[in-house]
């Protein structure tokens, strides 16, 4: 995972194997914890790294999910199956099941840990690790998977387990002590990934994967699950108390969320990912059809409601696509990144034209915001006032 600070600083975090990974004197952890730690890097603007830790005990370590706050503050949530995982403050102690989520706060210098803890049940969570989103304010929203009928919920907005395995949706207070809500969310099948995001006025957007017939659905695009695994969409409120909207999304193949959810100034949702149905349902698409291939991948722009499709399109070619990455600029333009097996991907302005030869490539799109009809006037470098139709 990587995000971004207003003075461009870049944060990474990702998981090693590596007892000699490059930590920097005074970070938090400089010797590595066991199997596989976690690793938290802060470069400056030109690259130079600032500081590097590992986060990690004797087990395994992994996580995918990083934020900031407007203090530098650095929050990074993930898996653990380490027993001696280190914590700080903990709402959580200890390890409560084989597997748990973990959420961690660290000061803006990497030096020390703010809180770090435990969160999950008996059972088994994060699958994939959990997903973070943070406010300005520092309260930490986390997205994961869970398997425990006793995880820690508080407020729920569903109380108890649905499936086999169900979505969590956690909120804590800045301090990290306590849970101001913690619900299940899911249906009676199986729930996977839960990438989460916040809008400016804190309600919590989350996306994943559900083969659940019954998904619990509310002002919905799509209402039914169409294919084997949907894509859903779901924005609760600021508190976690109410559904604003809950939208299965998908065709009659199978549909994966890995390039997560991005929320822009106005509260349009955008998801990528990849899908294998001919029939995803597409809007105003760059491109209206199915590829050819395995997969292809997709982005799709929900309105506000959540009861309709601002746009959503295909991208792929005659092999296989995947997007992996998403994220938004002010303006609303999307950004996508995957990789594709195809030859003849759909490039557009591209730095390389051609696939490379392997069996995959690294692919960036760019989709721009759409200006609506009419005539913008534009100035050329001489003055001169021409027109543009976008």
């Amino acid at each position: 995972g990587i995000t971004v600070d207003a003075a461009g600083n870049a944060y990474v975090v990702g998981s090693t194997y590596s007892p000699d990974f490059p930590t920097t004197e005074g970070a938090f952890q400089t010797t590595f914890g066991g199997q596989q730690d976690v690793f938290v890097t802060k470069l400056d603007s030109s690259g130079s790294v600032v500081y590097t830790t590992y986060l990690g005990g004797s087990g395994e370590d992994l996580s995918y999910g990083i934020g900031i706050d407007d203090l530098g503050n650095v929050y990074v949530a993930g898996m653990t199956d380490s027993p001696d995982f280190p914590t700080a403050n903990p709402f959580q102690p200890a390890l409560g099941g084989a597997r748990d989520a973990f959420v961690a706060k660290l000061t803006p210098s990497g030096t020390a840990l703010v809180y770090s803890t435990y969160l999950g049940g008996s059972g088994n969570e994060g699958r994939w690790g959990a997903r973070i989103a943070v406010d300005p304010a520092g309260h930490v929203c986390v997205a994961g998977n869970t398997e425990s009928a006793d995880f820690p919920t508080s407020n729920p907005l569903q109380a108890t387990l649905a499936g086999t395995r169900d979505l969590f949706v956690a909120k804590f207070n800045r301090a990290g002590s306590a849970l101001l809500f913690s619900t299940y969310w899911g249906g009676s099948g199986e729930e996977n990934e839960g990438s989460i995001a916040l809008d400016h006025s804190g309600n919590v957007y989350v996306a994943g994967e559900t083969n659940s017939t019954d998904f619990p659905t509310a002002n919905a695009f799509q209402t039914a699950l169409r294919g084997d695994l949907d894509v859903f969409v779901t924005k609760l409120n600021s508190s976690g108390s109410a559904l604003v909207y809950s939208t299965y999304l998908g065709g009659t193949g199978e549909e994966y969320t890995a390039a997560g959810i991005a929320v822009d100034r106005s509260g349009h949702a955008y998801v990528g990912g990849q899908t294998r149905s001919t029939d995803y349902p597409v809007v105003e698409p760059l491109q209206a059809g199915f590829g050819g291939g395995e997969s292809d991948a997709f982005v799709t722009k929900l309105s506000p409601a959540g009861s309709a499709l601002e746009y959503s399109t295909y991208l792929g070619g005659k092999k296989a696509e995947i997007f992996e990455s998403l994220a938004l600029d002010r303006r609303g333009n999307a950004y996508a990144t995957g990789w594709t097996h195809s030859p003849n991907f759909p490039t557009a302005n591209p730095v390389q034209a051609a696939h490379g030869g392997g069996k995959s490539d690294v692919m960036v799109v760019k989709i721009v915001v759409k200006l609506g009809e009419g005539t913008v006037k534009l100035k050329n470098d001489s003055g001169q006032t021409r027109k543009h139709h976008p």
